[in-house]
């Protein structure tokens, strides 16, 4: 098999696969691409699969894997059914190996950015209530924090 090109990542069973795990899959086995989730567009021997839902720019419709130009399969991972707080663990860890996390100081994004653990950065007006809260949210969570001051005057 000619290696896969893998652009974005590649998860199943809540767990990241490498480039070459998501090669060794497809030369086993094409259709184990039905069973892929993540945001990614991989192309190998002709074929191509594209996310679920599209995110991952191609030359493929969103969820489905062509061969030769012929769709040969859907991608439509079955996630297991659980509870919400696991659910977003396992996403936001999915999608923590690299990257910062755009905080804001609100419920939503001080929990991402503590379960990331990852730097943070904030991007509002010098004063703003967002850059105040963020500020206190990321020294509570002893997280680095870069701020993004934009001149009132380009808004």
């Amino acid at each position: 098999m000619a290696s896969a090109r893998v652009k974005g990542w590649v998860e199943l069973d809540s767990n990241r696969l490498t480039s070459s795990q998501v090669e060794a899959m497809l030369s086993d086995d094409l259709s184990r691409a039905s069973r892929f989730g993540g945001e990614f567009l991989i192309e190998w021997n002709g074929c191509k699969a594209r996310d679920h839902f599209g995110i991952m720019a191609g030359d493929c419709p969103p969820g489905t894997v062509l061969c030769n130009g012929k769709e040969v399969g859907k991608v439509d991972p079955a996630y297991p059914l659980m509870d919400l707080g696991e659910a977003i663990e396992i996403a936001v860890g999915l999608r923590s190996d690299e990257g910062v996390v755009a905080l804001s100081g609100g419920v939503d994004s001080a929990l991402v950015a503590r379960l990331a653990g990852l730097e943070c950065v904030v991007v509002g007006a010098s004063g703003s209530h967002d850059i105040s809260r963020a500020q206190q949210v990321a020294r509570e969570l002893c997280l680095p924090l870069e701020q993004v001051l934009i001149d009132s005057g380009r808004i």
